[in-house]
């Protein structure tokens, strides 16, 4: 893979969650990778605008940035790869950074 593919992060919900809510989740994406918990699908699509649903097996663990060029080297397509689409399930990371609040907070007495 001779040049890099541009990585695009999308937010996916069944629920309403606030603009606000959004950005702060997105902004709490770890920056060296998403765990898999968080991902709801992964698309790449090539050079002419092929899109290929990425089957869970290659980000089992989930996806590491630093290591997105070997996940990708697996992937057979028909021409370079131009994008990542990562689509992340916001009510996962909603959920999970609920739970991590609460119990930070329960901690705290008055």
């Amino acid at each position: 893979m001779s040049n890099s593919p541009n990585v695009v992060i999308l937010g996916k919900s069944n629920d309403n969650i606030d603009n606000e809510y959004i950005k702060d989740l997105i902004s709490s994406i770890d920056p060296d990778g998403i765990p898999k918990d968080f991902i709801h699908r992964v698309f790449v699509i090539d050079d002419f605008e092929n899109r290929y649903l990425i089957p869970e097996k290659f980000y089992s663990d989930g996806l590491k940035y630093k290591k997105l060029h070997k996940t990708l080297d697996k992937i057979k397509t028909d021409y370079p790869i131009s994008t990542i689409e990562i689509v992340i399930d916001l009510l996962s990371v909603k959920h999970k950074l609920d739970i991590e609040s609460n119990e930070i907070f329960s901690n705290i007495t008055d």
